[in-house]
């Protein structure tokens, strides 16, 4: 389902000028199929699904925040790296 797409040799200039990048179709894909995925779950299942992804999404990044200082999470060291942090 994913391909490349690629200006054929014999365009003209203009067009080859402006398309000199190729262009990726499997960019859009993703989406689809993660929006097709929730679908096939149903109305009950899949936004059940999508409010279980928010929670872990919401408890790892409260783990990553709590991470940014050391000791008092107002005052304390900063830390800038992984290795601060760890």
């Amino acid at each position: 389902m994913c391909f490349l797409i690629k200006t054929p040799p014999n365009a003209s200039m203009v067009m080859a000028a402006s398309s000199e990048l190729e262009n990726n179709s499997c960019d859009w894909f993703w989406s689809l199929s993660l929006a097709w995925a929730i679908a096939q779950l149903g109305w009950i299942a899949g936004p059940a699904v999508m409010f279980l992804f928010s929670f872990v999404i919401y408890y790892t990044s409260s783990l990553l925040a709590d991470c940014y200082r050391s000791g008092d999470p107002v005052s304390g060291k900063r830390n800038y790296t992984y290795m601060d942090a760890v």
